[in-house]
């Protein structure tokens, strides 16, 4: 009997095979189970945040929200919610009077008004009158008693199959709450609003049609959609593909169709509701109206509610409170588009995932290095992810977890194997000579085996963060051991400043320094003591090749032994820590050395003398922060002097006021005369703002990168 040898190539070859192929039907059967299920939507929401933002704004649908701002006008005025329906025949009237081509009530009406029969009246002779208004209903899994209305709705509701009810779908029972009379009567159709999440709680999906014993109800986004399109019949040739009309709508394995985002909350044009009230009743008396009803023109009208108290309110992968209206605009937007997320198909998923198998255990067993192996396996999974991404950029979901399992299954198998064969000798190797190596002695806390257990304290501390300016050019013209030598004699510099300053050296982090006074014992004055820690360090490596730029906070933050049972540090946690790090970025933007928020200035008392810098909003935080750049201890105003720091302050005043051409002036005059950086900076910030005067200027600028 022929044989192949354990390890030659073909022997590695077949065992690469074999372990690729097992690994790539293990990872399959897994996925067929659904146990991926969770984490796979996970990677669907982060594809989404990436593209999103990226892709054409929606034309199709302008949303007007029953905002917070309109509760409270209305209240002004005496209108408590829920509103007379007249109200809403007055919104009907502006948009037939723009030109609308539908008009999508995304709010119940299934009990009388409270204003009466007649202000129903007038709703319904407003819906008569146009454009074609279009009503949500709910649809129940219980039954419900006989109503005479259900036929007519249901009639109403129905989009034109050509074909059967497909017999996979999901039926219901009932309407769980009907339109009033007069509604059912004038109303252009009606639609199901039910849109069940995700097993997360987030909203990705919409089925878009389903059963009822007496008849079939169309989601209300493809009611809307097939009407306004004139589409003549809708079919479901195949369970993971809809035609609308002759447009092939894709769906996933459930038949549902993944709603593509535009982007976070308010990325369709959106006017608050009482506004188009006001606009409304001003062009009927002959006045300007703050909103011209052309922004209805060719448009579809959907009106909802999007004030926090009136529960409309829904996760969904770009945002975690997103108006439930702008999921169906979302949904009508793709479906007359043909803008669509296509779930990649059963054949080429398998085909992905055996790739992935076979590529990981190929590439390993021609590696001999453990080194090697390791980067194999990382570019494995990277080529995976990316071509995720890059699919998903183009339109199409390709599930993720079941071909990086695969791949990791398989290079798990074949490190396995590497264990067992070759690794045997590198096993000796690292046994003969591991008297060798010792481990790392932590000192105080070795003594104290009780300082060992995780845990932590809220408690208020100022946070330093530092890092090298252009340390990226200096890495690359310097030779590997100078840069070590460099490094070394950085960090030594720094660190005894701050450690004979009372300051916690929490953790070097590539060329970064993070550190905190306050912890773990108290220091009095810990603000002063981390800002003079700033100055002194840049005392002393003024000259030196490393010019280090500094952010200080003051604020609250969760500090003490943190990490797992086996390995954890002694740090600090939470925004706090974060809005250290974007000050220390933020030197950058403002030419400076030293940024320190404004509660640390506070907190620091007059110890210190420091300028103010302006007011910023940076990535991550809705709420501005002053900050101030430290010249020295008390009395001294640094190279500006009390005059220059004057005309800094007078300039920032009439920058602050939005009067940007004089802010220009006098801080072009301040760089000139003094040599300042940051009056530079502002000066051509100003310029920009007298061109381009941000909409609603607070004084603040904001910042979206770190």
């Amino acid at each position: 009997m022929w044989k192949i040898r354990k390890s030659g190539p073909a022997a590695k070859a077949a065992w690469a095979v074999g372990i690729g192929l097992a690994a790539a039907l293990f990872a399959l059967t897994l996925s067929y189970f659904r146990l991926f299920a969770a984490w796979e939507l996970k990677t669907y929401d982060l594809r989404m945040q990436s593209f999103a933002g990226g892709r054409p704004e929606p034309q199709k649908v302008v949303m007007f929200y029953v905002d917070e701002d309109s509760l409270r006008f209305m209240e002004e005025n005496g209108i408590r919610w829920p509103w007379p329906r007249e109200v809403q025949a007055s919104v009907l009237e502006f948009c037939r009077r723009g030109g609308a081509r539908a008009v999508l009530f995304d709010i119940f009406f299934s009990e009388d008004s409270v204003y009466g029969v007649d202000d129903d009246l007038a709703f319904a002779d407003g819906v008569k009158a146009g454009p074609p208004s279009y009503f949500v209903l709910f649809l129940s899994k219980y039954e419900a008693p006989e109503d005479q209305r259900e036929a007519e709705v249901i009639r109403k509701s129905a989009v034109p199959l050509a074909g059967p009810y497909p017999a996979w779908m999901p039926r219901l029972l009932s309407m769980k709450s009907l339109p009033v009379p007069t509604l059912v009567e004038s109303a252009a159709g009606f639609g199901n609003a039910q849109m069940p999440p995700d097993d997360d709680g987030t909203y990705r999906r919409i089925s878009l049609v389903d059963g009822l014993p007496k008849g079939i109800v169309s989601s209300i986004p493809l009611k809307v959609a097939s009407d306004v399109a004139g589409v003549a019949s809708l079919n479901w040739p195949e369970r993971d593909r809809f035609l609308f009309g002759e447009t092939p709508v894709p769906l996933d394995r459930d038949g549902q169709l993944m709603v593509n985002y535009y982007g976070e909350m308010e990325t369709f044009p959106n006017y608050p509701l009482a506004q188009v009230v006001a606009s409304e009743a001003a062009v009927a008396s002959g006045e300007k109206p703050d909103i011209d009803p052309s922004v209805v023109k060719d448009k579809i009208v959907i009106i909802g509610v999007a004030a926090p108290g009136l529960f409309d309110l829904k996760p969904t992968p770009l945002a975690r409170v997103f108006p439930g209206p702008e999921v169906h605009a979302t949904v009508i937007e793709n479906l007359l588009t043909g803008d669509f997320i296509s779930p990649m198909r059963t054949p080429a998923i398998v085909a992905v995932v055996f790739a992935a198998g076979l590529l990981a255990a190929l590439g390993l067993a021609a590696i001999k290095s453990t080194a090697g192996m390791g980067a194999w396996f990382a570019g494995t999974m990277a080529l995976t992810v990316g071509a995720g991404f890059a699919l998903f950029w183009r339109g199409v979901w390709m599930p993720l977890f079941a071909p990086v399992a695969a791949a990791g299954f398989a290079s798990f198998g074949m490190f396995v194997r590497h264990y067992l064969t070759e690794g045997k000798k590198k096993r000796e190797i690292r046994r003969a000579f591991g008297q060798y190596l010792s481990p790392h002695v932590v000192g105080e806390i070795a003594r104290d085996p009780e300082r060992l257990k995780l845990g932590g304290a809220l408690q208020e501390v100022t946070l330093f963060f530092s890092d090298i300016a252009d340390f990226t050019s200096i890495s690359e013209r310097s030779k590997p051991e100078e840069l070590v030598a460099k490094l070394n004699d950085y960090f030594s510099r720094t660190t005894r400043i701050i450690q004979e300053r009372g300051g916690t050296l929490d953790k070097y982090i590539g060329d970064a320094i993070m550190a905190f006074w306050g912890a773990p014992l108290p220091v009095e004055g810990h603000a002063e003591h981390a800002i003079l820690s700033a100055l002194e360090i840049q005392k002393e490596l003024r000259g030196a090749e490393f010019a280090t730029r500094i952010g200080v906070h003051t604020g609250i933050v969760l500090v003490g032994n943190i990490g797992s049972d086996i390995r954890f540090n002694y740090t600090a946690i939470g925004d706090s820590v974060n809005l250290a790090s974007r000050l220390e970025g933020l030197n950058k933007q403002f030419g400076t050395r030293i940024i320190a928020s404004e509660t640390a200035m506070l907190a620091a008392g007059g110890g210190v003398e420091a300028r103010r810098v302006g007011k910023v909003r940076v990535k991550g935080r809705a709420a501005p922060i002053g900050i101030y750049e430290p010249l020295g201890s008390r009395g001294d105003h640094g190279p500006l002097g009390e005059a220059g720091l004057k005309e800094f302050a007078d300039a920032l005043a009439l920058f602050d006021s939005a009067r940007f051409r004089d802010a220009a002036a006098a801080f072009s005059a301040l760089f000139e005369e003094r040599g300042d950086p940051t009056a530079k900076i502002y000066a051509g910030v100003c310029e920009r703002y007298a061109k381009d005067p941000p909409q609603g200027f607070d004084g603040v600028i904001t910042f979206t990168t770190k």
